[in-house]
């Protein structure tokens, strides 16, 4: 484990508890047999998680690239497990049964002032996630274990890399966890979407390009068509499938409560709007990148002998429903 509860100061320094909390509380919450420390794992990945625990409980101080990642860690965990704790903390459970905790003294917290704690707990544990994500991204060269393992944050697979570049285009607030739970809708968008719009030759040749920095001056053309309609349908579907709030910063996957818990309150329309627009900006670059496809097609030869091109002569306007500008609505 990556905290020695011999040292309580290791954890109050991450907490904003009294000083005379007390620390062994926690114990469960914090050991692998709890969940707390279960996260850093699905973070660091199980390789370089092995190696930090077993650097710092080791003799030997700690190397400075794990020395740089420990505080980082503790952080994380010192939150997620007083979060986890936090619904114990409110009774006294011994021979009698349950009990809550009251004296002349005190009382236990109000319910509103424990659901807010909560989410504050909750906001501090993924805040700082993004904060040891953002560490290893910017410093991967030092820390190979992390980029060859499932949890790396950097996706090579697809049009859109990073949280990022994806925020650039449409904002996620550049969290990487809204980011990588949108990764299975991104991945079903490129398949089923991108690649039967331009063909799938085409697809491969500028994913390819893309994970080795070589994209060509007109594939370069498409990109910010493809891009903006991966991100935005993405976005769209999203809003759908994920628990997600909604901010002047953008969407965030969400894991504490709504302020809007109510099917079919103010969050819901809120939510349905929002997909409806991102979904008719999607389709809208969809059809730009379809309209320079054509408009250029000498120029993307894997395009034209592809099955999703249709040859001008052979295209019979359909009549059997509204246009996309009308209807904000993926006609297929």
């Amino acid at each position: 484990m990556i905290f020695r509860l011999t040292n309580p100061e290791d954890i109050i320094s991450h907490l904003p508890v009294s000083a005379e909390f007390n620390v062994q509380s926690l114990e469960s919450f914090i050991t692998q047999r709890g969940e707390a420390e279960m996260l850093i794992p699905r973070v660091l990945g199980q390789s370089l998680y092995d190696a930090l625990n077993a650097e710092y409980n080791a003799a030997a101080p700690l190397s400075a690239r794990m020395e740089a990642i420990i505080t980082l860690s503790q952080y994380i965990v010192a939150n997620y497990a007083y979060l986890r704790y936090l619904p114990f903390a409110q009774v006294i459970m011994g021979k009698d049964g349950i009990r809550i905790k009251k004296s002349e003294t005190s009382a236990t917290a109000f319910e509103w002032q424990i659901k807010l704690l909560a989410t504050e707990l909750d906001n501090a544990t993924w805040e700082g996630v993004e904060r040891l994500l953002d560490y290893l991204e910017t410093n991967k060269a030092n820390y190979a274990e992390w980029v060859n393992s499932k949890p790396y944050t950097i996706f090579y697979d697809g049009y859109i890399h990073t949280a990022k570049q994806f925020s650039d285009i449409c904002s996620i607030n550049d969290k990487r966890r809204t980011f990588t739970a949108m990764r299975y809708i991104q991945k079903r968008i490129e398949k089923d979407i991108i690649e039967r719009a331009i063909g799938t030759d085409l697809a491969t040749e500028i994913i390819t390009q893309l994970k080795t920095n070589t994209v060509s001056v007109t594939n370069a053309k498409l990109l910010p068509y493809i891009q903006s309609a991966v991100a935005y349908l993405a976005v769209s579907a999203a809003l759908k499938e994920l628990p997600v709030t909604l901010s002047a910063d953008g969407i965030e996957v969400s894991t504490g409560a709504s302020d809007f818990e109510q099917s079919g309150g103010p969050r819901d329309k809120a939510l349905d709007n929002k997909s409806m627009l991102y979904e008719s900006i999607g389709n809208k670059n969809l059809a730009n990148l379809n309209a320079y496809l054509y408009a250029n097609i000498t120029d993307f030869p894997l395009f034209e002998s592809s099955d999703s091109y249709v040859a001008p002569a052979e295209i019979t306007p359909d009549y059997s429903g509204p246009s996309i500008e009308t209807t904000n609505a993926l006609w297929i």
